[in-house]
């Protein structure tokens, strides 16, 4: 009987900092626009990585024949996954934004097929789809639903494919590159997007009457969700593979109700602590089930 993997920790840490990313963006959003916290995150964690990857004496080159294909996945990680995101999130509602934001992983598991990293398995595919119904549950068990929107709904869902290509492209990178690098060298990619979708946001921002609370949250934002999240995450996809490491993202909106809930008092509903026993069964089923492909594909390794 093949016994469940063990739990990567540093995933586990990624799920509770992706937890109360949430939260706080939405707190900061009293005091920034979208695009501002957008622009803004994205230049402090290239500001701290350079500094950071000259003291690990980690190089910041390229290497040959790789050049482009970093700038591409900055562009699609680091840059349209978050535009997308910024915006559709402005019209979605947050219950239906984060059932689609929760359609990532089977994102990635499609790409990672199709490009062979994987080998197709009905288990995964039915373990995901029960960690689906359970974040949905928890979500709507809030009665989080807040707007209809179709479009924006359809951004949000683009969104998640281009995160879920994105994973797939990380681990690619994993095999020339630390995570650390591949964060770092992600980002001019990231700014060629971000820099045009926030400039104008963050220059009309009035810096000096954010309040100490809003700063925490940004400096936040900046350390703990983009350069230790990232950092962590792309250290996962190198040991599990992608389709393994994003299967942990369905614990984040579980997670980030749990904390709303400890850190902001909003009640659970007996059907959200139904829903995040569904999300761990699932993700425990899909793990399980790809054991022997991620063997066999060298995933595991």
């Amino acid at each position: 009987m093949r016994q469940l993997p063990k739990p990567n920790l540093a995933l586990l840490t990624v799920v509770l900092v992706w937890g109360y990313n949430f939260i706080a963006v939405k707190q900061l959003y009293h005091e920034m626009s979208p695009q501002a916290v957008a622009l803004a995150r994205a230049l402090g964690m290239f500001a701290l990585l350079i500094p950071i990857c000259l003291l690990l004496k980690q190089s910041m080159r390229p290497k040959p024949g790789t050049g482009l294909l970093v700038l591409a996945f900055g562009f699609l990680s680091m840059g349209l996954y978050l535009i997308l995101f910024f915006v559709g999130m402005q019209g979605s509602g947050a219950a239906e934004g984060a059932i689609m934001l929760a359609t990532a992983p089977l994102f990635t598991t499609l790409f990672a097929v199709l490009l062979k990293q994987e080998k197709s398995n009905a288990g995964v595919w039915l373990g995901a789809a029960a960690a689906l119904c359970g974040v949905s549950l928890v979500v709507w068990g809030g009665g989080g639903r807040t707007g209809n929107n179709e479009l924006y709904n359809l951004i949000v869902l683009s969104s998640a494919a281009v995160w879920g290509i994105s994973a797939v492209t990380a681990k690619i990178l994993s095999a020339s590159y630390t995570p650390l690098q591949t964060l770092t060298l992600s980002m001019p990619g990231g700014l060629i997007a971000m820099i045009p979708f926030g400039c104008r946001a963050f220059l009309s921002t009035d810096w000096a009457a954010l309040s100490w609370h809003a700063w925490a949250l940004l400096g936040y934002l900046i350390v703990a969700a983009g350069i230790l999240g990232f950092a962590l995450f792309y250290s996962g996809v190198r040991a599990i593979g992608a389709p393994g490491a994003m299967l942990y993202q369905y614990l984040i909106s579980p997670t980030t109700a749990l904390l709303s809930w400890a850190l902001l008092g909003r009640p659970l509903h007996t059907s959200q602590f139904v829903g995040l026993a569904i999300v761990l069964a699932g993700v425990g089923w899909a793990s399980k089930a790809r054991i022997p492909d991620a063997v066999a594909s060298g995933a595991g390794s």
